[in-house]
């Protein structure tokens, strides 16, 4: 930060997610196509699905560009915030 010229520089690391996306397992149902006559739910098989879903929502969004976006957002809020100070913003990645 440079208080005479007013300007300051930022390291703005990439956006990355906190935390992985989540399936409340307390609200999964459990449907058969076997009819009457069906065995046990097999939980290890849904605990696999609910796995596969959390790995596909966390593509999905990457690809929906949401990473870039919450790059680009904070950038954007950064400059407005020191710009009401009157400095200019550098951001490097």
């Amino acid at each position: 930060m440079d208080e005479e010229k007013k300007v300051v520089e930022i390291v703005l690391p990439q956006a990355k997610f906190i935390q992985e996306p989540s399936v409340k397992m307390d609200e999964v149902r459990t449907f058969s196509e076997e009819g009457l006559f069906r065995g046990k739910v097999q939980w290890d098989q849904g605990f696999d699905l609910a796995a596969i879903a959390q790995a596909k929502i966390k593509q999905e969004a990457i690809d929906a560009g949401v990473l870039q976006k919450a790059d680009k957002n904070a950038e954007t809020v950064l400059k407005e915030f020191f710009g009401q100070l009157r400095y200019k913003v550098i951001i490097d990645r």
